[in-house]
Formats: C-alpha cells, structure tokens, sequence
C-alpha cells in the first residue's frame, strides 16, 4: 500500500511539473511556452491545432497574446528549421507542414514552410493552409548560427 501511495505521489508530481519544467538550465516550459535561454528565444507550444494560409499565420503570430507578451512573430525559415532541431523539446507538436515567414524569392505568391515529420523544406502558394508555431525574441536570419547553438544542447 506505501509503494501504490509513492507511486501514485511520484506521477501525480510528474504531471503537475509538467507545466513549469527545466531542462538542464537551458530550456524552460510554463505557460504554454518553451524558452530557450541560450538562443535567447522563446516558442509558442500550445498551438491551436488548426492550419492556416500564410497571411492568416502572420495576423495571427501578430494578435497572439501568450504568458503575458504580445510581441510574437511567424518565424524565419531558418528559425522554423532551427525548431525542427529541437521538435523533441516541444510538449506539443503535429508532425505536419509548418509556415515560415520567409518568402519565395521567385515568387510573391509562395513561401518557405518544413515539414515537421523530416525536416525537409519546401515552398508553397501562401493560400495553403498549413499548421503556425509562433516565436518571440532575438532574430535570426542565419540558420547556420542557430545550428551551432542547437549543438550545444
């Protein structure tokens, strides 16, 4: 009866630390967000489940208000490949296709998204619908930075 009332204690512990969790310092979970303190960014991780064309991903990293910041934005393609990097840190995650900000330099009318399932990069007409995860904090343009970074995990 003492290791059913340990264990039950233990899980119980588990799933209320969920919400403000720490992983070795660097990164941070609470309130819907991961924090990476060494890329100085932070992530949206209680997306709302439902895809968007590229315009509405903006609109909508542009409103979000989450963990009391209103300052969100659609990321890079070298941001949103950076998050790929570390999909398993995310507590939520659809293995589906993700918009990036950044456009097609052919043309207007498509930009970058990855997919989350391999990593792969693609291109799309901006009114596909496609999942958002928002960011927040330092930009970065280079991913080869944010690949350094992601090694030192």
């Amino acid at each position: 009866m003492k290791k059913l009332i340990l264990i039950l204690a233990s899980v119980f512990s588990l799933s209320f630390a969920a919400d403000n969790e720490v992983d070795s310092g660097r990164f941070f979970w609470g309130n819907g967000v991961l924090s990476d303190t060494l890329a100085h960014m932070e992530w949206q991780d209680n997306v709302d489940g439902r895809t968007k064309n590229w315009d509405d991903a903006v609109k909508y990293c542009d409103a979000l208000e989450l963990n009391g910041k209103s300052d969100w934005r659609l990321p890079s393609l070298g941001e949103l490949t950076y998050a790929y990097k570390l999909k398993k840190k995310f507590h939520i995650l659809r293995t589906d296709y993700y918009w990036s900000f950044s456009e097609s330099i052919s043309n207007s009318d498509e930009a970058w998204n990855i997919a989350f399932f391999y990593g792969d990069t693609y291109y799309n007409s901006k009114a596909t619908k496609l999942y958002v995860r928002c960011v927040r904090g330092k930009e970065y343009e280079d991913f080869d930075v944010l690949n350094d970074l992601g090694n030192k995990e």
